[in-house]
């Protein structure tokens, strides 16, 4: 068996914590406003379709462009 070279150990390390940190922004992201949206991320998982963000910006951007669960956004408006 072939032992990795230094570059690809480094690379190989970069790759793990950036799919690591995204990871741990979803799942400790805040369940009450975004609740809906992991439990989406979930359960396209599970049907095979892994629709998790890969690095830590595209986490925070997804967090940023998809908003508050829609949960929130119907509470809000039944309090109106």
């Amino acid at each position: 068996m072939k032992s990795a070279s230094d570059d690809e150990l480094v690379s190989a390390k970069k790759f793990v914590n950036e799919r690591w940190n995204a990871n741990l922004l979803v799942s400790h992201a805040n369940t009450v406003k975004y609740g809906q949206l992991i439990k989406d991320l979930e359960n396209a998982y599970t049907k095979g379709s892994n629709e998790y963000p890969k690095t830590i910006d595209k986490a925070h951007v997804y967090f940023l462009s998809t908003g508050p669960s829609r949960l929130i956004n119907q509470s809000a408006m039944t309090k109106a």
